[in-house]
């Protein structure tokens, strides 16, 4: 669990998803209940409930977060806590707290996809994600977070067509549908290039959308070509194990900005996935642009592969666990001046 021992009073949220967490509706949570009295505060689900907009049928009107808190102007908080699904029914896809299959007694945060759940022109796609949305000031944030893809995304090491979208975390700096004029987003996802033999590795773009008198992105027509995009080909991410992710993000133009990824697996040592400094926001903007919504926690793909894994077998899933949120940058983590 992240612990902020520079400064205490930086830690925005933690949670371990332990019993007292309660997941509404019980069969394919949207939103989450209780105090997660397993850690210190800030444990409070109830704190983003009032948020929601609009109103859940179980948010609580009268609740800590209801109305706007109190605060120093630009003082940083999370928005409100939701899961979004964007299509489909629940034997399709799920989010749920479980008990953790790898650890009897420890309880985690389930993402389950069957079958693709969100049609668009042309096809489908698949989607389960939470949502930190409407989040002020954060300039600057770290998370710690575990995830453990299931054993069942292991035959797309056998997938000789590869791929390049498998979407695990997405940070977007003023989007479309919030109203902002020049959105951003930093994709971080896993991909397989074709070919037999090859391992699954993390990739990562920071991309705006298209906007006149921009090249035609043809993948993607409604967003521009992305400003930086990497491939980390040196760590073949594994499956059927803890990862434990951490994620530094510095809002800032191409000399300014930063964002780094690391993990290590079991315990074991730190391995730098990612360490990029350039824009992380649009580069047309005329103003920067914080960190205003997040999907710390994402499984969105294509029908394509969530096809592949359930024709051989397999589901597409993915565990999480203790998950903190801090508005520092760690000290472990240093950064130019």
């Amino acid at each position: 669990m992240l612990r902020q021992r520079d400064n205490p009073d930086s830690l925005l949220f933690q949670t371990g998803f332990e019993p007292a967490t309660r997941g509404l509706p019980a069969d394919a949570h949207e939103i989450f209940t209780g105090v997660d009295h397993s850690l210190a505060p800030p444990n409070d689900w109830n704190a983003f409930r009032g948020h929601l907009p609009p109103l859940h049928p179980w948010a609580d009107p009268a609740g800590p977060l209801a109305k706007d808190a109190p605060g120093a102007p630009g003082q940083p908080r999370l928005g409100y806590f939701d899961i979004q699904y964007l299509g489909g029914t629940v034997a399709e896809r799920f989010a749920r707290i479980i008990e953790d299959p790898t650890h009897p007694g420890n309880h985690v945060l389930h993402f389950s996809i069957t079958r693709a759940n969100e049609k668009f022109p042309g096809g489908a796609k698949a989607r389960v994600q939470a949502s930190l949305y409407k989040n002020r000031g954060l300039t600057q944030m770290s998370s710690r977070l575990k995830m453990y893809l299931h054993p069942d995304l292991e035959v797309l090491r056998g997938w000789e067509v590869g791929f390049d979208w498998l979407t695990l975390q997405e940070l977007w700096f003023g989007p479309s549908w919030e109203g902002g004029q020049h959105p951003f987003r930093i994709s971080l996802g896993l991909c397989r290039a074709p070919g037999a033999g090859q391992e699954l590795h993390f990739n990562i773009h920071g991309q705006p959308t298209w906007e006149e008198g921009m090249p035609v992105f043809p993948k993607y027509p409604d967003w521009g070509w992305p400003t930086w995009e990497l491939v980390q080909q040196d760590f073949a991410v594994p499956t059927g194990v803890w990862l434990e992710c951490q994620t530094c993000y510095r809002m800032g133009n191409g000399i300014t900005g930063r964002f780094c990824y690391r993990v290590r697996v079991n315990g074991g040592t730190w391995v730098s996935i990612f360490d990029v400094t350039n824009w992380t926001y649009n580069p047309r903007s005329p103003v920067p642009i914080p960190l205003t919504d997040w999907n710390p926690m994402k499984l969105y793909t294509s029908s394509a592969l969530v096809d592949y894994v359930r024709n051989r077998g397999g589901i597409a899933q993915i565990y999480w666990d203790d998950f903190a949120v801090s508005s520092d940058w760690p000290s472990e983590q240093r950064t130019p001046e």
